[in-house]
């Protein structure tokens, strides 16, 4: 942020403090997160930000009982009156550039291991539907583990498009591998909760998302 605005920002709003309780999978604190609270916590130093990272389900069942100002979820469906939009997310197949896996049958798969997961539902799904062989090779809760197992090339991977790093490769739609569904990414507030910080914060994150680029 350009130093005029962040000064300008800091002499036409108001002093605010107070807590803001944020909830996000862990896909989004591994590249969008740390950056927006960032910025966020220069112009409003005495608002404090506590992060939950859990899965969407978990944080569904947080903000609906009022545990979170506001939450990032990855869902198929709304499922809360109070969401807002903020992506179309593709989820598509990674693979390392560096080993030749593609070919492996049957398929070695990384995959979540609660079967609340979407990505593990889609890509255990699709694979059957296509009549294509697998076994779950890999089991991690953290996206960090399958990124490091499939740079390792122990397995092939589902990841929403805009994490996956630059050093994975996207197998191409034109493949034997068949076409994931999109997920959607959901901004969802307290909306019991009367902080402005958390509408300023809420703001930001809206933001970030319509400038997502996948790397």
């Amino acid at each position: 942020m350009p130093l005029i605005t962040l000064i300008i920002n800091q002499l036409t709003q108001p002093e605010l403090s107070g807590l803001v309780k944020v909830g996000t999978p862990e896909d989004y604190t591994t590249r969008f997160l740390p950056e927006i609270l960032a910025g966020f916590s220069r112009i409003y130093p005495n608002v404090q930000v506590e992060v939950s990272v859990l899965s969407s389900h978990n944080l569904i069942h947080l903000i609906k009982n009022e545990k979170l100002d506001l939450a990032l979820t990855s869902t198929s469906e709304p499922t809360f009156q109070d969401s807002l939009l903020l992506r179309h997310e593709p989820s598509v197949w990674v693979v390392s550039p560096n080993h030749d896996i593609e070919e492996v049958r049957p398929i070695p798969l990384a995959l979540f291991p609660t079967h609340d997961c979407l990505f593990r539902i889609w890509a255990v799904r699709e694979l059957e539907k296509a009549g294509i062989d697998y076994r779950i090779a890999y089991t991690s809760e953290s996206i960090l583990g399958h990124i490091a197992a499939v740079s390792a090339g122990l397995a092939i991977a589902v990841m929403s498009e805009s994490i996956v790093p630059k050093n994975l490769k996207i197998i191409a739609e034109n493949t034997i591998f068949p076409k994931l569904p999109h997920s959607d990414i959901y901004l969802r507030k307290n909306q019991s909760a009367n902080n402005p910080a958390i509408d300023l914060l809420a703001d930001r994150i809206v933001k970030a998302f319509q400038n997502i680029r996948p790397d």
